[in-house]
């Protein structure tokens, strides 16, 4: 189910009548509804090399007052997808660890609640790990937004990146998704993972945590 699809066609209808600079504009809007939430309109300016006037028109000719009601709307559509247990692609058919949610959980936030949990993995971790590869390999999003749970995003970004031989700047940009669409995908996640275990062994912590990091790696590949 499309949680944006009401939206999409919006944008989708008014599409012709967009001058170019816009249509670039609803272009970005269109493949990354997930990430509007969480970008300010000058963020989105460099995002989409226009100028904050043309958001400004674009949300208007979309249909709204301005990009504040559009990204709200997103926003609305987004938190109506967590709540109904879509905020993750892969949760149908990859359980997340409760430690993981419980431990934002019992930090010392009194007021938090799972969704807010949700909503941090969600925005800090999935969105630029596994969100990335997603629609190529779902079984290596999964991977990848573990290790960046555990290890931060552009570590993870960058154990896939050292699997595939490409640079290993911690983004997976246009290059890195060349490179992973042709690759040999059961092969690429092996050596993400093994590239993980490596990366854990040159740790100093390695003797003391090395059992439970083991034991999480590889009950990763059997879920995976």
């Amino acid at each position: 189910m499309d949680r944006y699809k009401e939206i999409k066609d919006k944008i989708k209808s008014k599409y012709d009548s967009f001058p170019k600079n816009q249509r670039k504009i609803a272009d970005f809007f269109v493949n990354n509804f997930d990430r509007i939430p969480f970008l300010n309109v000058q963020e989105l300016s460099e995002s989409t090399g226009s100028s904050v006037a043309s958001i400004v028109r674009f949300a208007q000719r979309a249909g709204y007052k301005g990009f504040s009601e559009l990204r709200e709307a997103i926003t609305d559509s987004l938190q109506r997808g967590m709540k109904n247990s879509e905020i993750f692609p892969l949760l149908a058919k990859h359980k997340i660890d409760d430690d993981l949610l419980t431990e934002v959980a019992n930090l010392d936030i009194k007021n938090i609640t799972l969704e807010d949990a949700k909503a941090i993995y969600y925005r800090d971790y999935w969105l630029n790990s596994g969100a990335q590869v997603a629609d190529i390999s779902p079984e290596l999003a999964f991977i990848l937004f573990d290790a960046a749970v555990n290890m931060g995003t552009g570590t993870s970004v960058r154990l896939l990146q050292r699997a595939l031989r490409v640079r290993e700047d911690g983004i997976i940009g246009p290059n890195t998704r060349k490179a992973l669409e042709t690759a040999n995908l059961d092969d690429t996640l092996e050596w993400t993972v093994v590239n993980r275990l490596l990366r854990y062994s040159e740790l100093e912590t390695w003797p003391r945590y090395r059992r439970g990091w083991l034991k999480r790696t590889v009950s990763l590949l059997r879920r995976a």
